[in-house]
């Protein structure tokens, strides 16, 4: 699997005071993921924030900090996610089945309801 994403739009990191570029991202390069990025994202996370989830892991896994990876163009995110999917066990997947420990990232139950009571 390639590991590098190459940006359609770079991030510039400037100075504060004169607005200098002092570093331009055109590539991301990933790596792997270990137990202590799923660990951090979830604790990012919290009790409904998929979004922080989604940012740590991808922060964690390409070196970058969280303001950087907020400033990626959307387009560059969508395959950004699509890379880091890449990396993440089939039960953590979209439309993976997760074990019953592991039910809390996929917001599914076990038994596959999405915990509404019925009417």
């Amino acid at each position: 699997m390639d590991n590098t994403l190459t940006l359609t739009k770079p991030l510039e990191r400037k100075t504060k005071d004169t607005g200098e570029v002092v570093e331009r991202i055109d590539t991301l390069t990933f790596r792997p993921l270990v137990a202590g990025d799923l660990f951090a994202a979830l604790d990012a996370g919290g009790e409904a924030g998929q979004g922080s989830l989604v940012r740590a892991l991808l922060a964690r896994s390409v070196n970058m900090g969280h303001k950087d990876v907020d400033r990626l163009d959307l387009e560059d995110l969508v395959a950004a996610m699509g890379k880091l999917e890449g990396f993440l066990p089939a039960s953590l997947r979209t439309g993976g089945k997760p074990s019953a420990l592991l039910q809390g990232l996929s917001g599914s139950r076990p038994d596959g309801s999405d915990g509404a009571q019925p009417s």
